[in-house]
Order: structure tokens, then sequence, then C-alpha cells
């Protein structure tokens, strides 16, 4: 994808923006805080209430379903996350074999920043990003957590050198599973419309079109070890690989059976013409033909 112009944070979030953060990307609102190892992105209120398969996406992604819309594509602060120590984990995912497999990595704290007020009478406000969330279902803020899951890679097959992170398609902080989640929850939560499990907090989030900063601090201590995250990976795609191989079977097997079915009407409609012919062989003669002969 091309790169976007540098650009510089909005106005609103400058007086919160400390001289030892690092930006990462000049083009977007993400910064690197590594006294505190924390990651910073910047972003606007883009939903307040409504049916949530995000927390936050990047802009001009899944805003519909999101209550922040990050100044940030997802790949910058997956660098952000890795340069604080964390250890990617996987995403959620789904199979035959398996049913849901739950998202694994070091659990993350959000918290979510902005200042609210006019003139030099602005108040710093703070409020951790689980109570903008409410669970549908106990009517509670959301109690589960976030996970640095990490995403994957998408290859385009035409071009071994063009690849796209997944997670820049949306799926940064989710509420919902997705197998292309950043950062997931570590349980199951459905994608399906029809039930999703959590919802917006108007009563916790700022006006829309806000300016907000998220702080995402992972917690070390829960980092999973390397070599589970493999096995993990691995398991993953060998579990896919052969689902992608049993759906190949029956695909094939759907068009031979059609292939089979066509050449069966193809050879009834060609029976067919030739009965409606005309028969002017001897054995189709009637009698009266045969004596005028």
């Amino acid at each position: 994808p091309q790169t976007p112009n540098p650009r510089e944070p909005h106005e609103a979030l400058l007086p919160l923006i400390e001289e030892d953060w690092v930006r990462l990307n000049p083009a977007y609102e993400v910064w690197v805080d590594l006294k505190n190892k924390q990651v910073i992105v910047g972003g606007r209120i883009s939903l307040r209430e409504g049916l949530l398969e995000m927390f936050a996406c990047p802009m001009d992604t899944k805003e519909h379903e999101s209550v922040i819309s990050t100044v940030s594509n997802a790949q910058s602060v997956h660098t952000g996350l890795l340069t604080t120590g964390a250890i990617k984990g996987l995403p959620g995912y789904w199979t035959e074999e398996t049913g849901v497999v739950t998202a694994i990595g070091p659990v993350l704290n959000i918290d979510v920043v902005w200042l609210e007020g006019t003139g030099e009478e602005k108040e710093r406000k703070q409020v951790n990003a689980k109570e903008m969330v409410i669970d549908l279902e106990s009517g509670k803020s959301l109690q589960h957590d976030w996970v640095f899951a990490g995403s994957r890679w998408w290859q385009d097959p035409d071009d071994p050198e063009y690849r796209e992170y997944q997670a820049d398609w949306g799926d940064m902080i989710c509420v919902s599973n997705f197998p292309s989640a950043m950062i997931d929850l570590n349980v199951e939560s459905s994608s399906s419309n029809a039930s999703l499990a959590f919802g917006a907090n108007p009563d916790k989030t700022p006006s829309l079109g806000q300016p907000v900063l998220l702080f995402i601090k992972p917690d070390l201590s829960t980092n999973p070890a390397e070599e589970e995250v493999a096995a993990a990976t691995k398991r993953r795609d060998a579990l896919e690989a052969k689902m992608r191989a049993e759906l190949d079977a029956r695909m094939k097997e759907i068009e031979e059976r059609e292939k089979k079915l066509n050449e069966e009407r193809e050879a009834a409609a060609k029976g067919d013409d030739g009965a409606g012919e005309t028969d002017t062989s001897e054995s189709g003669k009637t009698e009266n033909d045969k004596s005028d002969g």
C-alpha cells in the first residue's frame, strides 16, 4: 500500500504528548514510551452507541462497528509492542476439527485519555477501555482481557514481493474473534451479526469525533514462551491446510458430479432431437407408402 504523507498530530492531543516518546511513523499518531514500556496511539471517537466487533480500527476501515478510529495503521502498533518487549501470540481461530481455539499472547491494559473543555480550562480525562464496552448479556463492562495476538500476513499469490498485514484491514483491537486480529480477547466471542456479545457504552465514551490517545501497555510477565507460540502456529497451519484440502476435495467432487449430470443432459437432449426427426428409412414407411411404391 502507498505510504501516506507525514502529518502533525491533532492540536487537541499536543498537550498530552511527552517529549521522550519516540514517534514510530511520521505519517501516523503512534509513539512508543520506552521508559514505561507502552505504545500510544492517536484516534477519534467513531461510535458511542451500537453493536461492536472492534474496539478500535485503523481509520477508513470499520468505523461503523468500532468505538475508536485510529490515526495509525495496525502494523505500526504491532512494531511498537514488540519494542516494549511483548511477544506476539496467535489470534483465535476455528476449524471443524477443533471448534474455536481462543487467542494467546501477553495481556494488555488499554486506557483512553483525552482533554475535555475549552481554552485553558481543559481537564484531563482517563477511562479504561473495558469501561467503554458493555457485555450485552450481563449489562456490565467488559470483564475479559485483551491479548497481543499479532494478526498474520496476506501474501499475494501472483506477486511474491507483495504482502499485507491483515489487521490493517480493520481488525486492530477486537471484541469479536477474527483470525486476523492484532489484539484479541482471550475468550470465545462470535463475529456473527446475530450473535454479537458487546456494545458501546455511551456513558463512558466522549463525544463523536473527540481526539483521544490510547495507552496500550503489555504485562510482560504474561508473555507466552516463543516455543509455545511456534507450536500453536504450526498446529493451526496444519489444521487449516487439512481443512483446505478437504474443501478442495469436496469442490472437485461437486464439479465432477455436475460434469456428469451435464453430460447426461446433453445425451438425453440429443436422443430427444433424434426421436423428433422424420424417419425416411424402409422400416419407417407406412403400408400405404409401400403400396404406392
